[in-house]
């Protein structure tokens, strides 16, 4: 019996040695692609500041072409803070497993902080991804329905993504707070601290900025961004106007289309962590018994919905890519 034991945890062992190298290596190919489209935005937007010699109405579309990069630069650390995390946290577990299981105590201080550090890393990723995305489909909207006015100034351009970010430090250092290392192998971050109502507050402040409230916005903005351009273009048909001569017809749908699809595979990885999130709030409040089981379905689920948040870090960078290259 002792052998069969010993033979099954060696498996598990081996099984998890192998897991935690593969994503690891994941998150160090997605951490190389937003750190070379990283750099291509940027030397895109200083290439932008030299670019003066236009008429009043090309460098107001200039202008917004940059604003968008801009967003596209916070889009993309936040891509690369989820590499980090994600590797970080899958490179201490490959050196844990591959030396034992106790090679590294998780249950000590070390332990404590990692636990903190990781949630708060997750949570900053998701929530600051989710506003910025809402960000950038708002300012698509703005651009098309205001064609005549300016676009926002450098100055503004540069305080958005900042202000993108307050918000998100704010919840992630919350879930921070109520977070901590488990007890016993296999030592999960768990919630250990804080009453019912400061849990729930928490888990519903995450879903509604990392998914409800982002997820209407990008809804409502990109539908009417559709309505509008298609109306624009009908009426210039209707009037003779050259759409392609246009100097505003890049405000149109040659972003959009991209952009909504940096959207869609972005919200839809995150999703199931921030479901997994309220999941284990709601256990905790409702059946702590269950909670403090950590062979249950619920940790089974929030390890595999970490994992998927890797798949825009490495699909999106290609996209931004193509994007750039639409704003030249």
């Amino acid at each position: 019996m002792k052998s069969v034991n010993q033979s099954f945890e060696d498996n598990l062992h081996s099984k998890g040695t192998i897991q935690a190298i593969l994503f690891s290596c994941l998150g160090i190919l997605g951490f190389v692609f937003n750190i070379i489209v990283l750099i291509k935005l940027l030397l895109n937007t200083c290439k932008r500041k030299k670019d003066l010699n236009f008429r009043v109405l090309v460098l107001r579309e200039q202008q917004s072409k940059k604003t968008l990069l801009y967003l596209l630069v916070n889009l993309t650390i936040c891509d690369l803070l989820n590499c980090f995390v994600l590797t970080t946290n899958y490179i201490y577990k490959s050196i844990s497993m591959t030396n034992s299981q106790d090679y590294i105590h998780f249950s000590n201080i070390t332990g404590e902080i990692v636990c903190k550090m990781r949630i708060f890393g997750i949570s900053l990723t998701i929530t600051a991804s989710a506003i910025t995305l809402a960000v950038i489909s708002l300012q698509r909207f703005q651009e098309v329905i205001h064609l005549l006015h300016d676009s926002l100034t450098r100055k503004q351009a540069v305080l958005i993504p900042i202000v993108i970010w307050l918000i998100p430090l704010i919840i992630s250092s919350l879930l921070a707070v109520i977070y901590g290392v488990a007890d016993r192998y296999p030592y999960y971050c768990i919630i250990k601290s804080g009453n019912n109502f400061f849990i729930a507050i928490v888990s519903i402040a995450l879903l509604c900025f990392s998914i409800v409230i982002p997820f209407t916005i990008v809804t409502i903005s990109y539908t009417g961004n559709y309505i509008v351009s298609y109306a624009m273009t009908k009426s210039m048909k209707i009037n003779q106007v050259n759409v392609k001569s246009s100097k505003l017809a890049w405000k149109g749908n040659d972003t959009v289309f991209a952009l909504i699809i940096v959207t869609v595979i972005t919200i839809s990885s995150f999703t199931p962590v921030v479901i997994a999130f309220m999941l284990s709030s709601l256990t905790k409040i409702l059946y702590k018994d269950n909670y403090n089981n950590l062979d249950s379905n619920l940790w089974q689920f929030f390890k595999i919905s970490r994992i998927i948040t890797i798949l825009p870090s490495i699909i999106n960078p290609f996209i931004y890519r193509v994007i750039v290259k639409t704003l030249r």
